[in-house]
């Protein structure tokens, strides 16, 4: 048994009520269990046996049915991501949606049809099940997303620093021009290198969009408050010169802090490199105090809105060397409204090159050592506690 036996189809969304019917299509004796996720936090459980005489119509099952659901909470308000999971010991299938943004609208998804139609759907149902989980929420994404013209005129300032790095920073750069979304402006912060990166950079400053600025060599921090000091745009995301990024990036974050009325949004990454030739899938749903105890935020997934943020914590600490991405997150989220778009958008490497620009910094630093005073800094700052290390120890076996 595999993903592909597993079916679900939402009947229709209203305020605190969501409906439709699951069934695993090589077992049909199978009464499946769903695990209801609501904004990344487990709500509940829902058994899919309600009578239903659907799948009988489709010609899939017995004619008693049994495969219905109705799920009712008060936390399924409008705008919420929705998560469905079933897994036992030969089984496993997720689902994601977006709750529509009309409170208490009722959103109807698909009809019952003919058994002809019906099949047909589910055998497309079956091929789109095929894909990786990847690649299927991002097709889901961008069909909400990208249908949003309020955010095509939108401007937002990309963030490169860089430091000898000629060799790779070419597709770096070439990604952000492949963008879907045309309404940007790329500064590139060179951080003193000595190679050829500004002979590279003078071909891509035709571009009006595209800035060069090269300053000495003072950090990964310094080269990108340099940045920010230069950007003026409603909106900031940051790529590092050995990073890229898929073409519909920025068009999907940009959307996503819109409709969902956010300060910063952040995806995931697929991390290539030195992982014995795989990708590993970094991100998770968004909670600050899991982010303080380790951070599993990238910056090269991370954007977001001047305004709401402010210049006073949109900066990094230059007296940093190790961890400088971690403390402006935990900075800038602390008291944002922030979320997670569950879509891998990001290419990073993970590789152990000594000439990236952190690897330099990052030299003689004892990495537990700045990481527990970056806890404490934050413990501080949120006024979580007056004993800082009596917190971060109850913190660690909260965690665990």
């Amino acid at each position: 048994m595999g993903k592909m036996s597993l079916f679900l189809e939402v009947c229709f969304v209203r305020e605190g009520q969501i409906a439709g019917w699951a069934f695993n299509a090589d077992d049909l004796q199978c009464r499946l269990t769903l695990e209801v996720w609501i904004n990344g936090e487990l709500d509940g459980f829902c058994d899919c046996s309600l009578a239903s005489d659907v799948v009988a119509s489709w010609g899939l099952g017995d004619h008693s049915g049994r495969y219905a659901f109705l799920y009712s909470s008060q936390k399924l308000s409008a705008g919420r991501l929705l998560r469905f999971v079933v897994h036992d010991a030969c089984l496993f299938g997720e689902w994601s949606l977006l709750l529509p943004r009309q409170t208490g609208a009722v959103t109807t998804y698909g009809s019952p049809g003919s058994m002809a139609s019906r099949l047909g759907s589910f055998e497309r149902y079956k091929s789109f099940r095929s894909l990786s989980n990847d690649v299927r929420m991002k097709i889901a994404l961008q069909r909400y997303y990208l249908s949003s013209k309020a955010v095509r005129s939108t401007s937002i300032d990309i963030i490169l620093p860089t430091y000898n790095r000629a060799g790779v920073l070419r597709a770096a750069i070439e990604s952000v021009l492949r963008q879907v979304h045309q309404c940007w402006h790329l500064y590139i912060c060179d951080d003193g290198s000595s190679d050829n990166t500004a002979d590279l950079c003078s071909c891509y400053v035709r571009d009006s969009r595209i800035h060069y600025l090269p300053m000495p060599h003072r950090g990964v921090s310094a080269a990108r408050n340099a940045g920010l000091s230069r950007s003026r745009s409603g909106y900031v995301a940051f790529l590092d010169s050995d990073n890229t990024w898929s073409p519909e990036y920025l068009s999907l974050m940009l959307s996503f802090l819109s409709k969902q009325s956010l300060d910063c949004g952040f995806c995931a990454a697929l991390l290539t490199g030195d992982c014995d030739g795989d990708k590993v899938w970094l991100g998770n749903f968004f909670s600050w105090r899991s982010c303080l105890e380790v951070n599993y935020i990238d910056l090269n997934c991370f954007v977001f809105r001047r305004a709401s943020v402010g210049l006073k914590r949109a900066s990094f600490d230059e007296s940093l060397r190790r961890f400088v991405d971690w403390d402006f997150i935990l900075a800038i989220t602390k008291e944002s409204r922030t979320a997670f778009l569950c879509c891998a958008l990001v290419n990073y490497y993970n590789g152990d090159q000594l000439d990236r620009i952190t690897s330099l910094e990052y030299r003689g630093a004892r990495g537990s050592d700045v990481m527990d005073a970056i806890r404490a800094k934050h413990y501080q700052l949120a006024g979580m506690c007056d004993n800082v290390d009596a917190q971060i120890a109850c913190a660690s076996i909260d965690s665990g």
